[in-house]
């Protein structure tokens, strides 16, 4: 039963474009889930489809679901961190910019603290992160957690 648990989040239902087959995935992750409820990476797939399809307070959920299992999961951490950035680009009102990128910079330090590749993940998503980083109080931090360094050092490479 794990194994098909494990073919359909990673094989049958990849995350790749179109709305069509994100609602397919969606649908595998679901009965995946119905199948096995305590599998995070299920939850965590589901979440990321989610919000591929701009369903991100749901997202939310699922993300909130696969850490309540496992709460090392770095790459729910990040994943949920990326998610509040978004909601506070598309939806400032309801997700206020400064809530969000102080619960996100604390995801993204405990995702680093678990796993340093998180730091790679960050720095080529920084698009993402655009509306964090020109933040005066949390783009500093983003810059110091990606980097090592204040953003007034001119470093232009990870020192770490």
């Amino acid at each position: 039963m794990q194994r098909l648990e494990h073919l359909v989040a990673r094989h049958i239902a990849p995350p790749v474009a179109g709305r069509d087959r994100l609602n397919r995935a969606l649908r595998a992750f679901d009965e995946a889930i119905r199948l096995r409820p305590d599998h995070p990476e299920s939850h965590e797939e589901r979440g990321f489809t989610l919000c591929r399809l701009g369903r991100d307070e749901e997202a939310l959920a699922a993300f909130n679901r696969a850490l309540a299992l496992r709460p090392d999961y770095h790459q729910v951490l990040f994943n949920k961190a990326r998610t509040l950035c978004f909601l506070a680009y598309r939806n400032p009102r309801r997700f206020p910019p400064k809530e969000a990128f102080r619960e996100a910079i604390g995801l993204l330090e405990r995702a680093v603290e678990i796993d340093k590749g998180t730091l790679r993940r960050i720095s080529r998503d920084r698009g993402v992160f655009r509306n964090m980083k020109a933040d005066p109080e949390y783009g500093p931090r983003l810059n110091e957690l990606v980097w090592g360094r204040p953003p007034e050092s001119g470093c232009d490479v990870p020192t770490r």
